[in-house]
């Protein structure tokens, strides 16, 4: 058997591993889906499937690109995802939670447009 590696997030494991990754890597999904869910509530939003996947998606592309652009037409969400991601993150990592890329997340905003 071959000792090859693969990426999951920022870890490389060896193949015996992927099992158990997969493992952390759904409950560290299922861990963000309850935040974002708690975290929407306290902002008294309604709790909707899209905004809750778009968040997910969110979070999946900031951990697999260096960079990302959220672009859309006015009112149609894009504040609400990358602010609901932060604090999620932020509740995660207050609460201890451990995973691949539980930090407290800190924004600086640039060119504000308010």
């Amino acid at each position: 058997m071959a000792n090859h590696c693969i990426h999951v997030g920022y870890v490389a494991v060896k193949d015996q591993s992927v099992i158990s990754v997969r493992k952390c890597v759904v409950d560290l999904l299922v861990q963000l889906k309850q935040a974002v869910l708690t975290e929407l509530k306290d902002r008294t939003l309604q709790p909707l499937p899209e905004t809750v996947i778009k968040v997910i998606q969110l979070y999946e592309t900031k951990n697999s690109r260096h960079s990302t652009m959220i672009v859309g037409t006015t009112l149609s969400g894009k504040t609400v995802t990358w602010r609901v991601l932060q604090a999620s993150l932020s509740r995660l990592c207050k609460e201890g939670e451990t995973g691949i890329a539980i930090v407290k997340v800190l924004m600086y905003c640039l060119n504000r447009q308010d």
